[in-house]
């Protein structure tokens, strides 16, 4: 297949040096905005991918050495009221999941556990414990957003599921590559970053027949020993009116760690009313 883009020139290869710079932090971003507009639109380099096929797995592959992790951060989330607090998250991937959500004063809030069989949500400030089935609906009750535990695990760790369907590649002036996934309902877009040593996924959105079902940002990656993940996630579903961002401490992130298999087990609040959980 012949080459979709051509050769830099040298002003833009040192425009690019730049810009490599700017996402390293090195830069202040209005001086970066500054560059930007002097440079030009940015293209892509000599060893551009061609197929969104090689792209997508070349992304997964950085991303699957990651089996278990241990996360310190805040969550805020935005639907009919909004709620801030603390929270602990833990995952054994690819089903395991558990989030501690405590209140600024240190007190817990609430705490959701789920596996491939079953769901649990204590609700401290109400004194009911929830059960149910691992399903969407069931997760929205807790984190604002409708999604089975296992992509939440997914989108905590820099990915995103990939519908299926037909798939396109394009360079956006900005320096990333957008692949786009179209089938009879469903559109998805991705943005992806340029370095091929990290390709961090920089934004997901998926539309449904016509309607955006959920966009997701994602932001801030760093190293975490030889693991690139992003500290900061903002996930926004539409058709729910529902916000959620997630911002990880700056050491609060440990990856691939031995976590206890009773960990997905909740101890019920003294006294705490048990409710079954449905989707109806």
């Amino acid at each position: 297949m012949p080459a979709l883009w051509s050769a830099r020139s040298r002003i833009e290869k040192k425009c690019n040096e730049f810009m490599k710079r700017r996402y390293s932090q090195f830069v202040p971003t209005v001086l970066a905005l500054v560059f930007i507009a002097a440079c030009g639109p940015i293209r892509p380099p000599r060893n551009a991918y061609q197929d969104a096929n090689t792209l997508l797995s070349e992304m997964e592959k950085l991303r699957a050495p990651i089996h278990s992790f241990r996360i310190a951060g805040s969550i805020d989330h935005v639907q009919e009221q909004r709620i801030r607090g603390k929270a602990y998250m833990f995952s054994k991937l690819p089903d395991n999941l558990r989030i501690d959500i405590l209140s600024p004063f240190g007190n817990t809030l609430s705490v959701l556990t789920a596996d491939k069989k079953k769901f649990g949500l204590s609700d401290y400030k109400t004194g009911r414990f929830f059960s149910g089935a691992p399903k969407p609906c069931n997760v929205a009750r807790f984190v604002g957003v409708a999604l089975p535990p296992k992509d939440v695990i997914t989108i905590m760790v820099g990915k995103i599921p990939i519908i299926k369907g037909e798939q396109h590649i394009s360079w956006h002036e900005d320096g990333h590559y957008v692949v786009t996934i179209t089938n009879a309902t469903m559109t998805q877009v991705l943005h992806i970053g340029a370095d091929k040593e990290t390709l961090p996924l920089l934004s997901a959105s998926l539309t449904e027949n016509g309607k955006k079902t959920i966009d997701i940002s994602y932001d801030m990656w760093r190293f975490v020993g030889d693991l690139y993940v992003p500290y900061e996630i903002r996930i926004q579903m539409p058709n729910d009116n529902a916000e959620l961002f997630v911002q990880y401490e700056e050491d609060g992130v440990e990856l691939n760690v031995e976590l206890p298999e009773d960990a997905w087990d909740q101890t019920i609040p003294d006294g705490a009313r048990m409710e079954a959980l449905t989707c109806e």
